[in-house]
């Protein structure tokens, strides 16, 4: 079986996560006093990618095989 090639068409898309957290505390006895933080940031990258066969003298084609 014979399938004639013809444009392929890739997307990607890539998340890049930053995230950081601090504590600080005291306990002076039964009293305890304490705080948090927590910062976090996200970033997102769509790549899309166009490709065309070439057709040289014969006609580009691929062979499928089934296995």
């Amino acid at each position: 079986m014979e399938f004639e090639v013809g444009p392929v068409e890739m997307q990607f898309t890539v998340a890049l996560t930053r995230e950081g957290k601090t504590n600080a505390g005291v306990k002076v006895w039964v009293i305890e006093a304490s705080a948090s933080g927590t910062i976090t940031g996200q970033r997102t990258h769509q790549v899309k990618n166009h490709a065309a066969s070439e057709r040289t003298g014969r006609s580009a084609r691929t062979n499928w095989c089934p296995s």
